[in-house]
């Protein structure tokens, strides 16, 4: 999904199983893949809105150079008074490949002094790479790029009906009183 100079408001939806691959031309030579989920060009006015959706399982690819494009999930690229903002989201589980197979997270990458991610609270990014979040953290769950937390989904089955989902884990994530956002009884 491309968007540029308008406002993008995703509720209640998943992102999902989009590759960006790299495109080698004799003239250009072979630039990387970026936003295999969502390219985001900022440029003045332009908005991305998450609320209660899923962006995972998004690839970038690179034919012919040591690793994918960045932004596997979300790439923002630009300068300008835009944002990404994000309510009670997932967005992890995104990866680059490089030509080898190998891979790497990438879930959201910010290029050319992009906008950081305004938080609503209550979201889980799995690797928060070059981007900053601002706004209200309370109940987010986010991890480093050098230890993502993963999404734990199970891929969605196939079906040829209705949208395919991802299936939440069999069995509960432990997680602590601050990452939920509350304190024990």
């Amino acid at each position: 999904m491309a968007i540029s100079k308008c406002t993008v408001t995703l509720t209640n939806t998943t992102v999902s199983s989009n590759v960006a691959h790299t495109l080698a031309t004799q003239q250009t030579g072979a630039l990387p893949a970026t936003g295999g989920g969502v390219y985001f060009f900022e440029n003045n006015d332009s908005h991305l809105i998450l609320r209660n959706s899923t962006v995972t399982n998004n690839f970038t690819t690179r034919a012919t150079f040591k690793s994918g494009g960045d932004g596997a999930g979300i790439y923002v690229s630009g300068l300008g008074a835009s944002d990404v903002t994000m309510r009670n989201s997932l967005l992890a589980g995104n990866r680059k490949v490089s030509s080898s197979g190998a891979e790497a997270t990438s879930d959201i990458y910010l290029s050319f002094g992009g906008s950081p991610i305004n938080s609503e609270g209550f979201n889980l990014i799995g690797s928060i790479g070059n981007s900053l979040i601002t706004g209200t953290t309370t109940g987010n769950i986010v991890g480093p790029t050098a230890a993502p937390r993963a999404d734990r989904l199970a891929p969605p089955p196939p079906s040829r009906g209705p949208p395919r989902r991802h299936a939440p884990p069999t069995t509960p994530t432990p997680t602590t009183a601050a990452q939920r956002g509350t304190q024990p009884p």
